[in-house]
């Protein structure tokens, strides 16, 4: 794979959901218009349903020091089904050889050093909710290996907003507008596959 960046991001919203097996895409990400290689696609989604009972999201793909791979959520609040940066809330991915997670309303970034050096990164992030939609615990792994330590620790509330109802995934790097991407709805929630 070398500097190539091969792009298997999966972002997993869980719950409960009626119509389980329907399938949206793929959807192809496009050439880029962009030096940077930059492409990006945008998803509607509920943040919240009474049977949710977690939040989750997994990025897995070939990092390296000059690529960049996000996933934003945030309120379509114009309607116009694109997540624009005035619009986005949370953002989480990998920034050239870094994890991050940023609190975009309050322009604050926690960063992590990943624990593989050779290229292949796993991200997991997985906050459950009580029945009540309140927050219980929060995992978040590079690899297998927890980080992340403060937030898992006391999850912040702009972890998680019920009315988000948009997702942005953007990526930079080599070769990446040959991906693409399906949004499955399953037993256990809403699946966004990207490739």
């Amino acid at each position: 794979m070398g500097a190539v960046m091969k792009l298997a991001a999966l972002v997993l919203l869980s719950g409960f959901l009626s119509a389980f097996g329907a399938v949206t895409g793929p959807v192809r990400l496009g050439n880029s218009q962009y030096a940077d290689s930059e492409v990006s696609t945008n998803v509607a989604f509920a943040a919240w349903t009474e049977r949710m009972f977690a939040f989750e999201y997994e990025l897995d793909f070939d990092g390296t020091p000059s690529n960049n791979v996000q996933v934003a959520f945030g309120i379509d609040a114009d309607g116009d089904s694109i997540l624009s940066p005035e619009e986005e809330r949370l953002a989480v991915g990998w920034d050239c050889g870094e994890w991050f997670v940023r609190n975009v309303a309050e322009e604050t970034t926690l960063a992590q050093t990943p624990i593989a050096d050779d290229g292949s990164q796993l991200f997991r992030f997985s906050l459950r909710f009580g029945s009540d939609g309140s927050f219980g615990p929060l995992d978040i792994r590079d690899g297998g290996t927890p980080t992340f330590y403060a937030l898992a620790a006391e999850p912040p509330s702009w972890l998680h907003d019920r009315r988000w109802n948009l997702c942005r995934v953007t990526a930079r790097g080599v070769d990446v507008h040959a991906s693409s991407f399906v949004v499955k709805a399953t037993q256990n929630g809403t699946r966004f596959i990207f490739r």
